[in-house]
């Protein structure tokens, strides 16, 4: 399903973070708060996930840190063409280093890492600088971009950018978390922002946070196929497999991150919480990594998940886990991932070991896996040949696109609303849509369902409903579905109320999911028969 336009995203960001007219570097030595300065008291640059003892303090600490209110581009640099980048790395250990793919006008760039938290409002911090040299690599497009090539044969033939490395980003005593590669050309007069976690080692006794790259991936049309359309917009012409060996096209080179997972990670940083960091890219080849969190929170929209990744989660959740999801439309198509697409040396000489392509025909008919392994067959996950229910993860399913309204309380005993002003009736403004999931009745679920909020809206031409839902798991496990894509744009609302009582209640809930089996401690008390659900989906196709 369609997220919300970027530009509107990167408004909404602009809000929250404090912006300049440009970045503005000084070379290739580090900033003067990089990880070689003295840290302040109890913290540690080096601090690694395999001494959790202390963890929380070192998040608070390194929050603390002096941040760069100017790492923000203006609207001006941000939105020229003229320039495109990626890396060769989704996420790293701290201390492995991070391969960056320019191309725009031939002549110096500037690439500067910075730590994404709260930093006293800032929003970041610098950890590095550097240059490299960009060039046009391959055909120029009219959007100043180079042209893509086609590698591969039949459905995993996908979109790659071709390129030469530009520069080699060193991590050596970088602090895990979410981090942002900013490249910009004064030549072209443009900036680019590349997401990329430095993740942890495990998530044991913290509270994971999960960016969904994937689905910025799924969604990426950047060199003329996502998994939604080709270069006719048609979706009979989509990709089947899309590679991550290309750019961001949506928000300025960031695919959803603004917009979808910025403001939960702030949101979290800011509350000086036990974290640990990854990628739902880390949890597709290593489902493990989510063992023995406390609890485990996605952003606005994490939409693609493979086989191995649900079951995972439904087993942490079993075992106690909390999980929350800031979002919709969550965990909806089931995708594989393979190896990189044949092609140029300078492509699969990127690679890590690890796959760059994600797999996803979204028609069971054409995976040759359907009749042999269906389980993994890349189709809706509530669909032939396997079918799951969605409600088994969260206790709501999708519904549909395109809603609008406000997210209004409807059960202020809740204690997710505890001390943050929300009342009964409380709406936070513009917060429902455009994409909603829902409870439904009778559907199976992970325990008693308790609606917090609840309105009537109208889709494509139907009314339906859309549920806040808290759900316990019988193990004690604490489960929030926030059942709305526009959760995190709350955060970032112009109103004031509105962003103050979505942080509120965003922190609230981190913070008491940060230690497990918040469900033992609050059970749910299950109102579902209290609402009026409609019996059918008005959802059409999530293509």
């Amino acid at each position: 399903m369609q997220p919300s336009r970027p530009q509107r995203a990167l408004r909404a960001v602009a809000l929250i973070l404090l912006t300049a007219s440009a970045l503005s570097c000084s070379g290739p030595s580090p900033s003067p708060s990089a990880p070689g300065e003295s840290a302040p008291a109890g913290a540690s640059a080096t601090t690694t996930t395999d001494n959790p003892p202390g963890w929380s303090a070192a998040v608070r600490a390194e929050n603390a840190r002096s941040g760069d209110k100017d790492w923000y581009a203006d609207e001006k640099f941000r939105g020229r063409p003229g320039l495109a980048a990626f890396l060769d790395r989704v996420s790293v250990r701290p201390g492995e280093d991070v391969g960056v793919y320019v191309s725009g006008k031939p002549g110096p760039v500037t690439v500067v890492a910075y730590r994404m938290g709260e930093y006293g409002g800032a929003g970041a911090r610098q950890l590095w600088s550097g240059q490299a040299t960009a060039s046009e690599q391959g055909k120029s497009t009219d959007l100043g971009q180079a042209a893509a090539e086609i590698t591969g044969a039949g459905p995993t033939s996908t979109d790659v950018a071709p390129w030469a490395r530009s520069a080699t980003v060193p991590t050596k005593d970088w602090p895990e978390g979410a981090y942002l590669i900013a490249v910009t050309s004064p030549g072209a007069g443009a900036t680019r922002y590349v997401p990329l976690t430095v993740r942890s080692a495990h998530a044991r006794g913290r509270m994971l946070l999960v960016s969904s790259v994937l689905t910025y991936q799924a969604y990426n049309d950047w060199g003329g196929h996502s998994l939604y359309h080709g270069p006719d917009g048609s979706l009979a012409s989509r990709a089947r497999a899309v590679s991550f060996d290309r750019p961001y096209a949506a928000e300025s080179g960031a695919g959803q991150f603004f917009s979808m997972d910025l403001p939960i990670i702030r949101a979290a940083e800011a509350s000086g919480l036990p974290l640990a960091w990854v990628t739902d890219y880390d949890l597709a080849v290593q489902p493990d990594l989510v063992d023995g969190a406390a609890g485990i929170s996605f952003g606005g929209h994490s939409e693609y998940w493979t086989a191995a990744m649900r079951a995972r989660m439904i087993g942490a959740i079993s075992q106690g886990t909390n999980f929350a999801s800031f979002g919709a439309n969550t965990a909806y198509w089931r995708i594989r991932m393979i190896g990189a697409a044949s092609g140029p040396a300078s492509v699969a000489g990127r690679r890590d070991g690890r796959p760059r392509v994600i797999y996803a025909t979204k028609d069971a008919a054409e995976d040759p896996l359907a009749g042999s392994d269906p389980v993994n067959a890349t189709t809706k996950f509530r669909h032939p040949p396997h079918e799951v229910a969605e409600s088994e993860l969260a206790g709501v399913a999708y519904d549909c696109n395109p809603v609008a309204g406000d997210w209004t309380v409807t059960d202020p005993t809740w204690w997710g609303y505890q001390g943050t002003g929300a009342v009964a009736g409380t709406r936070l403004k513009g917060v429902v849509g455009n994409e909603i999931d829902r409870a439904y009745t009778g559907s199976p679920t992970p325990g008693p369902r308790q609606v917090v909020a609840y309105g009537t809206v109208d889709c494509r031409g139907a009314s339906t409903a859309y549920t806040g839902l808290y759900t316990t798991h019988p193990a004690g496990a604490g489960i929030f579905a926030a059942g709305t894509l526009g959760w995190p744009r709350g955060l970032t609302s112009p109103d004031a109320d509105t962003a103050r009582i979505s942080t509120a209640i965003t922190r609230r809930i981190l913070s008491e999911f940060a230690s497990a089996k918040a469900g033992a401690r609050h059970r749910a008390r299950d109102n579902l028969a209290s609402y009026w659900l409609p019996p059918t989906r008005t959802t059409t196709y999530g293509g």
